[in-house]
């Protein structure tokens, strides 16, 4: 008995063992798959993670790209007002400029119309001839046209409405066709007149009359006509229609010299000399204390010599050798006028407002220069100012030169004169080669 237990307990064992190995390997599975669980959710949550990173990086990269937009406008919006700033202050500079110099030359005796000097571009009137008569040539076909049809519809049908269209547009063809041609022959004679004129400053009328073979009236006439309807623009006619200036500045220049002459005739007519009072008989008067005499108006030569020094402590400042050069021939030529001036103190008259006022303003315009020169690297503005005034000290130096050649042809003319006097009394007492010697009267 005891030897047939022996396998039913050792079948036992056997099954309880593979039992319990049965339960470890289920615990096991178990274990994995829970494992297997946890680790789906780990990787769920490493999914929602992700996507909500990328999602708050989405989210910054709009918030950053939307903050960058608005900084660029505010940028935009702030350079945008500078540049408008930096404008003003430039156009308010040029106006200063160009307010002392056109009271430079309203000082000349020449009154300007505009604050800001309009410039115009050299227009092609011989292109704009050859378009104008082209387009002449155009109207003039497509009206006829339209008459030749106008009048074989006429001819043929009963549509009067038709007629009436069709000559309405031929006349307002021909009429364009007119217009044109005078427009594009008006412009043909301004080429002629730009041709002559070329690069100088100024012609006479007698020279385009001359070139042109016109007459003197007809070409007045017609410089007056284009002037004032336009068509010829950028020129300038003088008063008395002698001279045509291709630019506003000779114009100007011109007009202040006429001045300028008109002023020294004017000054050089003697007063009438007061008539002598009638003597009274004296009375004793309590004699008063005199007053103190005021302090005299310095002269027309102190003036000028004055405006020397001030122009030289001026030059110590600049650098810029275009504007130095510029400064120096108008020290020149001032120093040739006082020269003059110191040989002819009668002739005051003629410089007095050339002291008074060209010189003072000539001081003002370096000493704005020399002011302005410590920010022209760093400031537009400044920058310009001093570009304008180099461009006008070229005019000033061009005036200073005129009003010295002005004064030797004074000079001249006295001198013509004197020899003049000199030739007809030596030829009225024979003391010239080209008569017999004659006993004169001084030899009597």
């Amino acid at each position: 008995m005891s030897n047939g237990k022996q396998p039913d307990n050792l079948g036992r064992e056997i099954e309880r063992e593979v039992r319990q190995t049965l339960d470890e390997v289920q615990a096991a599975v178990r274990e994995v798959g829970e494992q297997l669980n946890q680790n789906e959710n780990i990787r769920r949550t490493v999914q929602e993670m992700g996507s909500a990173a990328r999602s708050g990086i989405s989210a910054l990269r709009r918030n950053i790209r939307d903050g960058l937009d608005t900084a660029r406008g505010e940028m935009r919006e702030e350079m945008k007002e500078a540049r408008e700033d930096v404008r003003a202050s430039r156009r308010a500079a040029r106006e200063d400029i160009r307010g002392s110099v056109d009271a430079m030359f309203e000082g000349m005796g020449v009154q300007s119309k505009q604050k800001k000097k309009k410039r115009f571009k050299r227009v092609d009137y011989a292109k704009k001839a050859k378009s104008m008569l082209s387009s002449a040539s155009g109207y003039l076909i497509a009206g006829g046209v339209l008459g030749v049809l106008a009048q074989a519809n006429a001819m043929n049908s009963s549509d009067d409405a038709g007629t009436l269209v069709l000559g309405f547009l031929c006349a307002t063809f021909l009429v364009s066709s007119v217009v044109s041609f005078i427009n594009g022959f008006a412009m043909r004679r301004a080429a002629a007149y730009q041709r002559i004129l070329g690069g100088r400053a100024y012609c006479t009328v007698q020279e385009l009359a001359k070139t042109t073979e016109k007459t003197k009236r007809y070409v007045r006439t017609d410089l007056r006509r284009m002037i004032r309807t336009g068509k010829f623009e950028g020129v300038y006619l003088d008063p008395d229609a002698s001279r045509l200036f291709s630019n506003e500045t000779a114009y100007r220049l011109y007009m202040a010299q006429e001045a300028e002459l008109a002023a020294a005739a004017q000054e050089s007519v003697p007063a009438p000399e007061p008539e002598p009072e009638p003597v009274e008989k004296m009375t004793p008067e309590l004699v008063l204390p005199e007053e103190p005499d005021e302090p005299e108006e310095p002269t027309v030569l102190e003036d000028c010599r004055a405006f020397l020094r001030d122009l030289r402590d001026q030059q110590r400042h600049i650098t810029d050798a275009a504007v130095l050069g510029e400064t120096q021939r108008i020290e020149s030529e001032t120093q040739n006028i006082v020269s003059w001036l110191e040989k002819h103190p009668d002739g005051a008259g003629q410089i007095r407002r050339f002291a008074s006022y060209y010189m003072p303003t000539t001081l003002k315009l370096l000493t704005t220069y020399n002011e302005v020169t410590p920010q022209a690297a760093s400031s537009t503005v400044a920058a310009e100012i001093q570009s304008d005034i180099c461009t006008i000290l070229g005019t000033i130096q061009t005036a200073f030169q005129n009003l010295q050649n002005n004064l030797l042809k004074d000079t001249a003319l006295d001198v013509s004169a004197e020899i003049s006097a000199l030739e007809t009394v030596l030829a009225q007492d024979g003391l010239t080669g080209n008569a017999p010697f004659q006993q004169g009267p001084a030899l009597r």
